[in-house]
């Protein structure tokens, strides 16, 4: 077959690599599947090695064949590397696997110098997809800047690529997690022994530094909604070995299993909260005017979820963490009454556009904004703002008393001074 490859006809080398591919896309597949069949990694071990045996016998080929000009020659080197790298990924040989990596991303590099524009595009995302595995293997190699790398080009790739890169964080994740063995939470230190579950809070921690580097505010809720993802896969968890212990609706004192569940449910909730303001925002900057009825729906999943957090088990009433979620409802709920006060428009500005800040002593003694984010902030002042001017009609108040509750906005008594 060797010497009909080299006399005859050019398209006996797509035989090869329609085997180099069949192998490939096998392995890949087997490599999902290993996730919760680890017995395939030996059969995905066997199928990259295909994979590569016939990519060397490609590139032996197009060597020795004189129907092979230069291009040809050199595309079909970089190949096999690729796939040698990748076999030498999958079995954890960090340094092989970026040489083979590097030498592929060198000849496509070299060929899209070489070629016109049109053609040169193609080699340029050969190099691009080869970015990130070769980050990996910084990484594993002793490169600690390599993981930030990677959630960077996550942020600022293309779809193509988002599988892959998932892929290789989650592989980093998982040396990482191995180091986080206990969380505090509600004065209480909390130990954690699912992988699952510490996998989620390394994601958790790390998502501030992928918000800061997000480009723009829908790069940011995908961020949130990969938290809520990961978040879902971890109560369940936890929800099962509740379920085995029998705790799951047993009274008396809060487990440590119990408040770690109730840990995940809080963080579900606060990333709830937070993904809805995004939401509310990328509403209010949209093309389209933004309609007070619009931000009814968003306001409400909000108040509901703050509404939980109180209801978790280990909140104690009246303890710093209630009051604060408290001051914090009531400011949520001031927003979300605008819609329905008469005479009241949508300025789309920031969500604190829509009503006057509720008035109370228990609002302004554990107010969040002191110690919370820069959008609350802005949430308050605009509240105030607002309140200057549309806090003295007597149907609005009482519009307002209903939807805050008339507690909320009672000013305390003043003290007299006695003759």
């Amino acid at each position: 077959r060797t010497s009909s490859c080299r006399g005859g006809e050019s398209r006996f080398l797509l035989l090869l690599v329609v085997q180099c591919e069949r192998a490939w896309a096998h392995a890949m597949q087997l490599r999902q599947e290993a996730n919760t069949e680890p017995r395939k990694r030996f059969h995905l071990f066997a199928r990259l090695k295909k994979a590569v045996k016939h990519a060397q016998g490609l590139a032996a080929l197009c060597t020795a064949s004189p129907r092979c000009d230069a291009r040809c020659k050199l595309e079909a080197q970089a190949y096999s590397a690729h796939l040698c790298g990748t076999l030498y990924t999958e079995q954890q040989q960090w340094k092989e696997a970026m040489e083979c990596l590097h030498q592929a991303q060198t000849i496509y590099e070299k060929l899209s110098q070489a070629l016109g524009e049109s053609q040169r595009l193609l080699y340029q995302q050969r190099v691009e997809e080869l970015a990130p595995s070769l980050r990996y293997c910084a990484y594993n190699i002793g490169d600690q800047s390599a993981i930030s790398d990677l959630k960077r080009m996550r942020l600022q790739g293309n779809v193509g690529m988002a599988t892959e890169l998932d892929h290789l964080i989650a592989q980093t994740r998982e040396k990482q997690a191995s180091s986080l063995s206990e969380v505090s939470w509600l004065g209480r230190v909390v130990p954690v022994r699912q992988e699952k579950v510490r996998l989620f809070l390394l994601a958790h921690q790390e998502a501030p530094k992928e918000l800061a580097q997000a480009p723009d505010t829908e790069a940011k809720i995908a961020v949130h909604e990969r938290l809520l993802m990961d978040c879902k896969d971890s109560l369940q968890l936890l929800r099962e070995e509740l379920r085995a212990e029998g705790g799951a609706g047993a009274k008396g004192p809060v487990s440590s299993l119990q408040l770690l569940h109730s840990y995940l449910c809080y963080l579900r909730q606060r990333t709830t909260v937070e993904r809805n303001l995004l939401l509310i925002r990328q509403v209010q900057e949209g093309a389209t005017k933004c309609k007070p009825q619009d931000l009814v729906r968003p306001y409400e999943i909000i108040v509901q979820n703050l509404s939980e957090m109180l209801q978790l088990p280990g909140v104690e009433e009246g303890s710093e963490f209630a009051e604060r979620v408290q001051a914090e409802l009531l400011l949520y709920k001031a927003h979300r009454g605008p819609p329905h006060w008469p005479g009241t428009g949508c300025r789309g500005a920031l969500p604190g556009d829509h009503g006057p800040v509720p008035q109370g002593p228990g609002l302004r003694a554990t107010s969040p904004w002191r110690t919370s984010t820069p959008w609350d902030k802005d949430a308050v002042a605009s509240l105030k703002e607002l309140g200057r001017t549309a806090g003295k009609d007597k149907s609005t108040r009482s519009t307002r008393q209903s939807i805050l509750g008339s507690n909320c906005l009672k000013r305390p008594p003043s003290k007299t001074r006695a003759t």
